[in-house]
């Protein structure tokens, strides 16, 4: 055997000796890429219910432009007593 021969034994052993420290290291990887993977599911689901709570909700509310004109029309709002004789409170325009 000559000196080129034990060289790449050498070289073939270390790569050996070495792929095991890598197979650890790419299940590290593997570990750490699929957790990451995981969190992202878990939070685009939870903005996805976020979403949709507020869809469902959101298609009772009025249209602001009718709150507007809604708000112009406002009356004066009156409280009287029970026998309603004695005026109480009087609410006026809001703005």
């Amino acid at each position: 055997m000559n000196i080129s021969q034990k060289i790449l034994i050498r070289r073939r052993r270390r790569r050996r000796n070495n792929g095991g420290q890598s197979l650890v290291v790419r299940l590290l990887i593997g570990t750490v890429t699929m957790s990451l993977l995981g969190a992202v599911l878990v939070v685009m689901s939870g903005v996805g219910a976020v979403a949709g709570v507020y869809a469902y909700y959101a298609k009772d509310l009025p249209d602001p432009e009718a709150i507007e004109t809604e708000q112009e029309e406002f009356e004066t709002t009156k409280i009287y007593d029970r026998t309603g004789q004695h005026l109480l409170y009087e609410v006026f325009d809001p703005r």
